[in-house]
């Protein structure tokens, strides 16, 4: 498997274009990745949640298996949307709203991510679990 790194421009033209979609809507980040994506997106428009409970749509930079987009929406709301920069085509649970779709097993690495820890995890064969969870 490869890594493939998403660069800060790249990166920041998906969350721009999500944060457009999602214009005046009350966000919450998943700890880690989710919430990187959901403090820019706040800077372009949508409102930060000042806790899960009060949000309109769950924030997350990936959906690989769809695991965690399940468990949330399931733990929490049914009736909460689920938004991700990156839907793997994959996944079993699609979000309500998504930027781009890889059709590659490759590991994605945003640039908030740390090279060391992702090739420890890719040489494992870990990287779903960490992803998804």
């Amino acid at each position: 498997m490869e890594i493939r790194r998403i660069d800060w421009p790249t990166t920041m033209e998906w969350i721009v274009d999500l944060a457009q979609r999602l214009q005046g809507k009350k966000i919450w980040g998943i700890p880690r990745g989710g919430q990187v994506v959901a403090t820019i997106m706040a800077y372009h428009g949508c409102e930060l949640a000042s806790r899960l409970g009060v949000a309109e749509v769950i924030i997350d930079d990936i959906v690989c298996t769809g695991t965690t987009c399940k468990a949330w929406k399931m733990n929490n709301s049914p009736s909460l949307k689920f938004a991700t920069l990156v839907t793997r085509s994959t996944s079993k649970v699609k979000p309500d709203y998504s930027v781009v779709t890889f059709y590659t097993s490759d590991y994605i690495m945003f640039p908030w991510e740390d090279i060391e820890k992702v090739e420890k995890l890719v040489a494992q064969d870990r990287y779903t679990e960490v992803k998804d969870t």
